[in-house]
């Protein structure tokens, strides 16, 4: 749709947001993510240093859903908006488990 195709890729600053992931492709580590801030269901794509660890904790976040565990994780993404400003997609840099220290540790 025109909407989709009128996105702009801002250089914002990385947020991290807590989500689990519910879907996600091993191939081109592309997939979904449920973001507890937006309450919704928003796209991710890879981004540049998406590291190995990163990935094995995505399909582990999948897996503990499929299990109806938490799965909860820490993501690390720059949000692509829509000519409206509202977020289409995550590009994503990395992940972690909750409650490890760093910048989204009070989350």
């Amino acid at each position: 749709t025109l909407d989709w195709v009128k996105t702009r890729e801002e250089d914002e600053t990385p947020s991290y947001r807590l989500g689990t992931v519910t879907r996600f492709n091993i191939i081109s580590h592309n997939g979904r993510m449920y973001d507890k801030d937006e309450d919704r269901t928003i796209p991710f794509k890879k981004g540049e240093h998406l590291s190995q660890s990163s990935v094995l904790l995505l399909s582990k976040s999948l897996d503990e859903a499929n299990n109806r565990l938490p799965g909860l994780l820490e993501f690390e993404v720059t949000p692509v908006r829509s000519a409206r400003g509202a977020i289409k997609r995550f590009v994503l840099s990395s992940c972690r488990k909750p409650g490890v220290l760093g910048p989204a540790h009070s989350l």
